[in-house]
């Protein structure tokens, strides 16, 4: 798959206009990928700080996924990279009440997260990359989010 270059950049705009994905989120992944993203909702968009923030999710798994995928998450803040970390897809797969192997077929996903009230002012950007053991790509986003004083 070929992945942006910078953060930010939207590579399928074309091909994912008929889901409905938020302007703040981007697919960076393509057709291949695993993963058919078809729904994201995030409540409320933008978020807030010092709020939950609830994120649905909605996809079409075309394989299982199991033992050995990763996610590999970057989040800068501006240019600065503040945390690049990799997880086991498996050991986060309960956070959103499944477990491994991910069957095939329709994947739905919800999640519900306290946003800290003192995240310092300023745009970040968070690259959520999914890899299956045999480094296939999943699926790709980049999110992208402002938070005023």
């Amino acid at each position: 798959a070929t992945y942006a270059a910078s953060f930010g950049q939207q590579l399928l705009s074309d091909e994912y206009d008929a889901y409905d994905i938020p302007d703040n989120l981007k697919l960076c992944g393509d057709k291949n990928d695993l993963l058919e993203v078809q729904d994201i909702k995030i409540d409320p968009n933008p978020p807030r700080k010092g709020e939950d923030m609830h994120v649905e999710f909605k996809g079409y798994l075309k394989e299982q996924v199991g033992e050995g995928a990763q996610i590999d998450v970057i989040v800068k803040y501006g240019a600065v990279r503040l945390l690049h970390k990799v997880f086991d897809l498996c050991e986060q797969a309960p956070q959103v009440d499944k477990e491994c192997p991910i069957e095939k077929g329709e994947v739905t996903a919800n999640k519900t997260v306290t946003l800290p009230k003192d995240i310092p002012p300023g745009r970040y950007t968070v690259q959520a990359r999914l890899t299956t053991q045999d480094e296939r790509d999943i699926t790709c986003l980049i999110g992208q989010m402002t938070f005023k004083l």
